[in-house]
């Protein structure tokens, strides 16, 4: 990720991809943890008619209380924080590996059985991108357009280029948890892949439909964008900033109604606005027009069992 390359007319010099201490791009395994986990977080809630009911009432209560206090900015981000420490207590701490141990602790987290390394091959062939933040003009509008005027200079990894990363299981402190606790949301490595592909999916068919419904303008242009998504879904992961919002969080799992209410309480009031209404795209210039090229952080899977 970037910082700004141009605002109101002065340069800011941008930052590298992340870099290891020799100044070798990476993808850290930590990032590639925290998208898995998002992804078993949407599958575990999802297919649990229980789980669900019980993460929409949860986000309904607190943001009646939230609407109620008025609390003031600075104290939005600690909530925001309180809201995902529970559903991530909830859901992957609230085991034990015996009687007398505290549950939701880092000790009783089910991932901590899960090891991803750093990418094992450094990325090649990294390309510098114009990316715009597109957005809609307004409440009901379809129109795009580049938010604020901005265009950021990001470091990408460019299509075509492969990036390993072993996964593995300890099976040992799996098994402790097995024996110790009920209910454990996955017995191999082929459940978290398949969960996964199934919040990768619920992802693509989010933009899918998004990017069928936004129009481009006179300042953008969306055919390649529509390109790429009209080729089909493949089994894949969203990683990193790119992914935007509902890439990071659990979204999804709400209407639409719900989405928007949070996003006017705890981040921008943007009323009837759609929520979220912005897209991270990789742009051209033609004249003065922008020309959308491709979405970010999109990375086919691809599983290899050793």
């Amino acid at each position: 990720r970037m910082e700004l390359a141009f605002t109101g007319g002065r340069i800011r010099y941008p930052k590298p991809f992340i870099r290891d201490g020799r100044y070798r791009p990476f993808i850290p395994g930590t990032a590639v943890k925290g998208a898995i986990r998002t992804a078993m977080l949407y599958s575990i809630i999802k297919n649990d008619d229980k789980k669900l009911d019980d993460f929409c009432s949860y986000v309904d209560k607190n943001l009646n209380d939230v609407q109620r206090r008025r609390p003031r900015e600075r104290d939005k981000n600690r909530i925001k924080e309180s809201f995902a420490k529970k559903i991530n207590e909830d859901i992957f701490m609230g085991y034990s590996l015996n009687q007398k141990q505290k549950q939701n602790g880092p000790h009783t987290d089910i991932l901590r059985c899960l090891k991803i390394s750093d990418s094992i091959n450094s990325p090649k062939g990294l390309k510098l991108e114009d990316v715009m933040l597109m957005s809609l003009r307004g409440a009901n509008s379809r129109s795009a357009y580049n938010k604020n005027g901005t265009i950021l200079n990001v470091e990408c990894i460019p299509p075509g280029v492969n990036v390993e990363f072993t996964l593995s299981l300890d099976m040992d402190i799996l098994k402790y948890f097995q024996e110790n606790n009920k209910n454990i949301p996955f017995a191999n490595l082929n459940d978290i892949i398949n969960m996964i592909k199934e919040f990768s999916k619920a992802q693509w068919d989010e933009q899918e439909d998004f990017f069928a419904w936004v129009k481009d303008s006179r300042d953008v242009t969306l055919e390649k964008v529509w390109e790429f998504y009209d080729n089909g879904y493949c089994p894949s992961i969203r990683v990193g900033w790119g992914s935007g919002l509902l890439g990071t969080t659990i979204d999804l799992l709400l209407g639409r109604d719900s989405t928007k209410r949070l996003r006017n309480l705890l981040f921008t009031d943007r009323r009837d606005d759609e929520a979220p209404k912005s897209r991270r795209l990789t742009v051209s210039r033609v004249g003065n027009q922008l020309e959308a090229q491709l979405p970010l952080g999109w990375m086919e899977l691809k599983v290899n069992h050793n």
